[in-house]
This record gives C-alpha cells, structure tokens and sequence, in this order.
C-alpha cells in the first residue's frame, strides 16, 4: 500500500536498472505521480503552484531515473484538476490520460484549451467489471471482450491495468483479453504510439467535468460534452 495511500520509499540505484531493462526491453515509460497518496487527496482541489511543483518534482525523478524528459502521463485515479492540465502544456508533456471517456480529445475548460490531447480510459477496469459481475473470474474476460468488439466512434479503446493485479492473480484473464483483442483485429500499441497516430487538429475539442464514476469512490475527472458547438 505504500507509495498508494501514503508516500513510497524513492527508488534508487536498483529502481534505475530496473527502468533501463524496461527500456530496453521496448516498454514505455510515463509519469503518475510523484506521491500518488498526496496527489489521490489533493489533485482535484490543489492550487496552481502545488500543481507545478507537484509535476515538477515528477519530471525531475523521471529523467534521474531513465535519463530521458516524462512525455506522457496517467494521473492516478483520473482525478487532476485544470491548473494541472495547463502545466502538462507548460512543461511539454506529447500526451496525457488522465481521464475517463470515449475517446481521444483535446480539453478545453471554461472556453481555455489545453493543446495536449486526452487518451481517456474508454473501456472498464478489471476490478470493476469483476465488482459488475460478482466476482466472477470465469467470465471477466468475455464481458471486456464483448465491450471491446465495438469500434468508437474515435477508432481505438484504451484499457488502463495494474501490474500487481493484471501481472499477478489475473494474469490468465489478461492473456484471455490479449488473445481476444487480436482476434478482434485491434493493434495493441502503447499510449505514445496511440498519441503519435492521432490528426490533433481533427480531435474533438470537450468539456471535461469532475463528477462520480460508477465503483469508485468520489470524483473522477471525465470527457464531457463538445465544446464550441453550434
């Protein structure tokens, strides 16, 4: 539980081979958070200048770790607050999933846009779907599966996982949804890649709105409406 509901130890000389293996082993790396249990209380309300030196102590340890800048990020729990999305701008982040939606866009709050395109998680988590249905493993992977089998509007889905769960005492539920996804013709790329494939100027421009999101507590930030309509 620690670095989740209270602050991790900082990782050191084994935390940087252990990113530079995952490096080369052709995984990509981004930013959460630099203390996800401060940042899980403080992300929706913080003022401006915890959230810039919030980021900017997070793209420091970053680059100490992996000697490259943070292009991306996935704030934890999709909760962050608006002058945390002008930062992402600021500071030069290519892309950013901070959301829940439907599909990629470009958020605008209050009329302002914030040029760094959303790739909100479109399909449920696995813990929720196993809350939905009671738990029950044997089926997890057919309920995403059959989630997954339609197209968005947007073109692409993107499932958000966990190490510790998918990696772990589900890792036979997500091979089940590896193998299905190819089988549904859907190219796993990762989050840059998705973001390096996307015409930014055809993404729609949308509200986003901080309310609650079914089997999670609290608010969650999320894709709203179009902007600019009309």
């Amino acid at each position: 539980m620690a670095g989740r509901w209270w602050p991790g130890r900082q990782p050191g000389r084994a935390g940087r081979q252990v990113c530079q293996q995952l490096q080369a082993a052709g995984f990509e790396l981004a930013l959460a958070a630099w203390d996800q249990a401060a940042w899980r209380q403080e992300a929706l309300t913080g003022e401006a200048e915890w959230s810039r030196k919030t980021l900017e102590h997070a793209r420091t340890a970053f680059s100490q770790l992996t000697g490259q800048p943070a292009a991306g990020i996935a704030s934890p729990g999709w909760r962050i607050n608006w002058p945390a999305m002008r930062e992402l701008q600021q500071q030069g982040f290519a892309w950013a999933s901070d959301t829940r939606g439907s599909r990629p866009f470009i958020p605008v709050h209050h009329a302002e846009i914030v040029a760094v395109p959303q790739l909100p998680t479109t399909l449920p988590t696995l813990d929720e779907v196993l809350a939905d249905i009671g738990n029950d493993e044997a089926h997890a992977a057919e309920r995403l599966l059959g989630l997954s089998a339609r197209v968005p509007a947007g073109g692409c889905h993107v499932y958000t996982l966990a190490a510790e769960r998918e990696g772990g005492a589900f890792a036979a539920v997500f091979e089940a949804l590896l193998a299905g996804w190819q089988e549904q013709g859907w190219q796993l790329v990762s989050l840059g890649e998705l973001a390096a494939s996307l015409d930014m100027d055809s993404l729609p421009r949308c509200n986003l709105k901080w309310e609650a999101w079914p089997r999670r507590p609290g608010e969650r930030t999320q894709q709203g409406d179009p902007a600019f309509a009309g």
